[in-house]
């Protein structure tokens, strides 16, 4: 017996409506996934420049009086602004409502690193940005 119009309609129908139920299924799945990769990714930028920052810092420190050097710092943390900020011998990074941070070497820093282009100097155990 062969299936009638109506009958291969409503199995059509039926398909296409377990098409659009899984659709709708993994889609908040698939954009929870996104959106973790996207913080994951943030974290992960804050932290490289929390660290080539800590570096400069303890070269500096390190290279002693006469060291001087031009870098440069991302200007955002993917679309975000960022901070900077050195208090009793800690960086830290804040972008959003998210931070990381790095203990330094330097006992006395004068200046603060911006976003973009900087000069890192060591001026007799001082380290000063400008």
């Amino acid at each position: 017996m062969s299936p009638t119009k109506a009958q291969v309609s409503i199995e059509f129908l039926m398909l296409i409506i377990l098409m659009v139920v899984t659709f709708f299924i993994y889609v908040p799945f698939l954009w929870y996934q996104q959106l973790d990769i996207q913080t994951e990714s943030e974290y992960l930028i804050g932290e490289k420049i929390t660290t080539s920052l800590k570096k400069e810092i303890d070269t500096a420190v390190m290279f002693g009086s006469g060291y001087k050097r031009n870098f440069t710092l991302p200007e955002q943390i993917l679309d975000s602004d960022y901070t900077i900020s050195i208090q009793n011998k800690l960086l830290k990074i804040s972008w959003k409502d998210k931070s990381t941070g790095e203990y330094l070497i330097a006992h006395s820093i004068s200046g603060w690193p911006m976003p973009g282009q900087n000069t890192i100097s060591n001026e007799d155990d001082v380290i000063v940005f400008s």
